[in-house]
């Protein structure tokens, strides 16, 4: 896992319905921002240990499906953050459409 600056680059206000699995727990939660570097997952059913590796899935605006690697940095208290390594160009092309529609969480 590596460490960042969480915020050097901009996070997207998104709702994505997401499933997850990490180490033996799966669960679902909400998408709620995205950035290259990472995302938050909101109202998780179940949150992964810190430093575990996240397969994160869900459904973009076109209904595609979208996977997303990432190791979990912290925790809230209904939810998670993953930072991830690199991203998937359909991944990048998401984020890239968020900040021209959505507009910046922070």
């Amino acid at each position: 896992m590596r460490t960042r600056n969480r915020r050097r680059d901009g996070r997207f206000v998104a709702h994505f319905e997401c499933n997850y699995a990490a180490s033996r727990r799966k669960g679902t939660g909400v998408l709620s921002d995205l950035s290259r570097f990472g995302a938050f997952i909101d109202d998780a059913s179940e949150v992964p240990g810190r430093g575990d590796l996240v397969t994160l899935r869900f459904e973009d605006y076109s209904e595609s499906e979208l996977v997303l690697y990432g190791w979990v940095t912290r925790h809230q208290s209904r939810g998670f953050a993953i930072e991830f390594d690199e991203l998937e160009p359909e991944v990048l092309r998401l984020v890239e459409d968020l900040a021209a529609l959505v507009g910046r969480a922070s």
